[in-house]
C-alpha cells in the first residue's frame, strides 16, 4: 500500500518531528457545534502543556470557563433558533388566513367604513409585529457574538503565556 505524500508530512507534523510553525497553531478553525469545540480545547490544552513546564491550573480554568461559556452559547443559540422558527411559523399561519379569509357581511346590515378600517388596521399591525421580532432574531448576528467570544478566549490564553 503506497502512502500519499500530504499524510506522511502529516504525521511528521502531528509528531512534532517537523520544525516549530507558528502560523500553524493559530490555523484551527471556529467549532461549529460542542463535539468540534471539545476536540479543539484538548487539541490547544495538549500544545500548551507541550510548550510550557509550569503550571496548568490557570489555564486548566480558562478552558473550564471557556467551555461552560460556549455551551451556554450554544444552548441559548439553540433556544433563539427555534424562537425564531416558531415566529416564521406563525407568521406564515397569518398570511395564509389573511388569504383564505373572506368573511362574510350580512346584505341586510353592513358594516360603517370606520368598523371596516379598525378591521384592516389590526391585521397590518398583527402583521408588523410578527415581521418585527422575526428581524430581531437574525441568527447571523448571534453566531458572529459566539465567533467573538471565542476569539477572546484566545486572547485570554495567550495572555496567560
Amino acid at each position: 500500500m503506497a502512502h500519499k505524500a500530504q499524510a506522511v508530512w502529516n504525521s511528521f507534523i502531528a509528531t512534532g518531528l517537523v520544525p516549530f510553525n507558528p502560523d500553524r497553531s493559530s490555523s484551527l478553525q471556529t467549532p461549529q457545534n460542542p463535539r468540534q469545540f471539545k476536540r479543539q480545547m484538548t487539541t490547544i490544552k495538549k500544545r500548551i502543556s507541550r510548550h510550557t513546564r509550569s503550571s496548568s491550573e490557570a489555564i486548566d480554568e480558562v478552558f473550564t470557563r471557556a467551555s461552560k461559556a460556549y455551551e451556554m452559547s450554544i444552548n441559548k443559540l439553540t433556544i433563539a433558533q427555534k424562537e425564531l422558527h416558531d415566529l416564521r411559523a406563525a407568521h406564515e399561519k397569518e398570511k395564509q388566513k389573511r388569504q383564505r379569509s373572506k368573511q362574510q357581511v350580512s346584505h341586510k346590515q353592513g358594516i360603517t367604513r370606520e368598523e371596516a378600517q379598525a378591521l384592516v388596521q389590526g391585521q397590518i399591525e398583527a402583521s408588523q409585529a410578527v415581521t418585527t421580532a422575526l428581524a430581531n432574531l437574525n441568527s447571523q448576528s448571534l453566531i458572529h457574538l459566539y465567533d467573538v467570544n471565542f476569539a477572546a478566549v484566545v486572547v485570554a490564553l495567550q495572555d496567560i503565556k
